[in-house]
């Protein structure tokens, strides 16, 4: 089977002097790649959710890759997203955010999701933290699988990093918990803006 070509569009393609960016989860690792090699670029980096790096260490990590590629080669992406929905969007009263989240999942492509995947594996910036140049906002849920206890030594060690909890919230808080999302994203730029301008 041949490999589909991706086509790569220049950041300076999109005529943007400089941006505020907020990533969550894989979006946070794209952040700090931006961040790193396009420093110029980034006025503020919000991290929702992910880490400097994805390097499975403890079995359950490695569980949940693994099973997630057992998924991709056997069973339909909706079918995934379904199961998805239910792990990272538990309990009552969030019957629509999985049917928007199921919705989205459901439009990616396999093959490019499979790909993005393998790119996440091993793959860590931690050693090039110092090229960022712009305030950095580490923002984690309670109950994010990720570890909190992680992201606090990455706001610890980034010195211009801060960072926020949202208490009950699980990976995907923006659909969870919006308001409080929101609220604390809304409170850091206000803050952070304030910071810079002095």
């Amino acid at each position: 089977m041949a490999r589909r070509k991706c086509s790569t569009i220049p950041i300076s393609y999109l005529e943007v002097d400089q941006a505020i960016v907020v990533g969550i989860s894989m979006g946070g690792m794209v952040g700090l790649e931006l961040a790193i090699h396009h420093p110029q670029k980034v006025a503020r980096l919000a991290v929702v959710n992910a880490l400097a790096e994805c390097k499975p260490r403890r079995w359950n990590e490695w569980w949940m890759l693994l099973s997630r590629r057992f998924l991709l080669a056997y069973v339909s992406v909706e079918n995934i997203a379904k199961l998805m929905a239910k792990q990272l969007l538990p309990g009552k009263g969030l019957e629509e955010a999985r049917k928007k989240a199921v919705a989205r999942w459901s439009r990616n492509d396999r093959e490019s999701y499979i790909a993005a995947l393998n790119a996440v594996i091993n793959w860590s910036v931690t050693g090039r933290l110092a090229a960022v140049r712009c305030p950095i906002f580490i923002l984690s849920a309670e109950h994010d699988y990720t570890p909190v206890g992680a992201k606090k030594v990455l706001a610890y060690i980034y010195p211009e990093g801060e960072m926020d909890s949202l208490k009950g919230a699980h990976h995907l808080a923006p659909l969870e918990a919006p308001e409080q999302f929101n609220q604390r994203l809304s409170l850091w730029l206000l803050n952070s803006e304030h910071v810079s301008s002095v």
